[in-house]
């Protein structure tokens, strides 16, 4: 089109009669004004788009984390215009785009869904990674074998957290409380030193990590309420919220814009906080577990990649920033609530605790399957740090059986099996200190409470500098 209109406007200005007899032959015809019944030339086709990776689940970490560790693969991978938009068809709602050096333009698409949903799409097909926030299922995992073997990766914990909108003046309520709350035998705010007003009880669907969660942490056996008010994603959650002045829910803390949190006690105290002491240690209870999950024979290296993704310095940088927790054992400066038990604060005011707790199940004196496996990452990070047993102690508790003395032989019984278990991995175990049920992290009332508090701490305490 471009030649045609230099030799028309050649011909326009005088040009040789050569020229003008070329402008006139049948193959150069002159070019038609654009209007009705000749529309202008089509843009050229747009480059085709090739689709690296599908990801679907949680919707938290579906629509906030893993859009920036998407980014980050894609810069890895030497793309370049590297942008982040929802503009993607249903069921997606993230789109990461770039181009690669070859010129490809290459994409990944994100499903914010529930952890459920995003289980469907892996076990039909539709998904190469699937974002949970809960660990499969032992029967999920084996309807998932059927189709291939199955790999997975822990990522990172976020905590759920009690939510009311900032003109309730109630600061706090106990597990027990919040579980009456949500059973609908506690329904006015004024019963929890509120106004005097009717609560309102905001859930997530069934099918979600989320109140999965709360389910098993706060309401245990006992059925919700039929008045609650239940939504599929937090950020529909959060919206109904903010609009009621006299509602409850749980959120992730980057859904809580506009929002107070409530903190959760046990006898009269603060037991454990959202925050990553509280995560990293598993003491706080409303927290959900990222997992990733990766077939070995569908997209094997892009998806393992990925999964690789999500340990660089950068996307650990990202969760952290966003309020995600580490997995892996380390070493924590201990910010705990008082009061304390005299012999825990004194300890724990010159020690640094390992994350990894070990728990037990209730009336189990055993350690069942993630018990072995957290002792193993235990053992080796025990190694790795080179102590010696005189820098190590494990503080050892129990559920409250309202005997101090049966208590204490429970506590103890239950450090002396980790002891055991450090001993059979080849790493020589500190002392013992039963402490009985003295610092309890949640209500006995329910069986995730129970377990949550039947638990060892594994504490390494400084050494002595030598003297100027």
């Amino acid at each position: 089109m471009t030649a045609r209109r230099r030799r028309v406007v050649a011909g326009l200005a005088g040009a040789a009669a050569g020229m003008s007899a070329l402008l006139r032959h049948p193959a150069w015809p002159a070019p038609a004004s654009p209007g009705p019944g000749n529309p202008p030339d089509p843009a050229p086709p747009a480059d085709p788009e090739t689709v690296l990776l599908r990801l679907a689940g949680d919707d938290a970490s579906a629509t906030t984390v893993m859009p920036d560790i998407a980014k980050n693969f894609l810069i890895n991978r030497g793309a370049s215009e590297v942008l982040v938009t929802d503009a993607a068809a249903p069921p997606w709602t993230a789109k990461i785009s770039g181009r690669l050096l070859s010129g490809t333009q290459v994409a990944i698409l994100i499903a914010a869904a529930t952890t459920a949903e995003g289980y469907a799409m892996f076990a039909a097909g539709q998904i190469d990674i699937w974002i949970a926030a809960l660990a499969a299922t032992p029967d999920q995992m084996k309807a998932l074998a059927r189709r291939g073997a199955v790999t997975s990766m822990d990522v990172a914990r976020y905590a759920l957290v009690v939510m009311v909108p900032p003109s309730n003046p109630v600061q706090s309520v106990s597990y027990d409380q919040l579980r009456d709350i949500y059973a609908g035998r506690i329904t006015n705010w004024q019963q929890v030193g509120g106004h005097s007003a009717a609560i309102n009880l905001y859930d997530r669907l069934p099918g979600s990590a989320a109140q999965e969660t709360f389910r098993i942490n706060i309401l245990g056996p006992t059925p919700i309420a039929p008045s609650v008010r239940r939504f599929p994603l937090f950020a529909d959650l959060r919206n109904a919220l903010l609009a009621d002045p006299n509602g409850i829910g749980y959120l992730t803390f980057n859904f809580a814009t506009g929002l107070k949190p409530l903190n959760l006690t046990e006898r009269g105290r603060i037991s454990s906080r959202p925050d990553p002491y509280g995560l990293e240690t598993g003491d706080y209870p409303l927290d959900n577990l990222v997992v990733l999950y990766r077939r070995q024979n569908q997209n094997n290296d892009l998806a393992a990649s990925f999964f690789r993704e999500t340990r660089s310095a950068l996307s650990q940088y990202r969760l952290a920033i966003a309020g995600y927790s580490a997995v892996d054992p380390r070493l924590l400066v201990p910010r705990i609530d008082p009061p304390l038990p005299v012999e825990y604060r004194t300890i724990s005011d010159n020690a640094l605790r390992v994350s990894t707790t070990i728990r037990f199940e209730p009336g189990a004196a055993a350690l069942d399957d993630v018990g072995k496996s957290l002792v193993d990452a235990l053992a080796t990070y025990l190694r790795n740090l080179s102590v010696t047993p005189n820098e190590v102690i494990h503080l050892c508790f129990s559920e409250d059986t309202g005997d101090v003395a049966k208590n204490l032989a429970i506590s103890g019984q239950l450090g002396a099996v980790v002891a055991k278990a450090l001993r059979e991995r080849g790493v020589l175990p500190g002392p013992i200190r039963p402490m009985g049920a003295a610092l309890p992290l949640a209500s006995d009332a329910i069986q995730a409470g129970e377990r949550r508090n039947r638990r060892v701490e594994t504490w390494i305490r400084p050494y002595v500098p030598f003297a100027e």
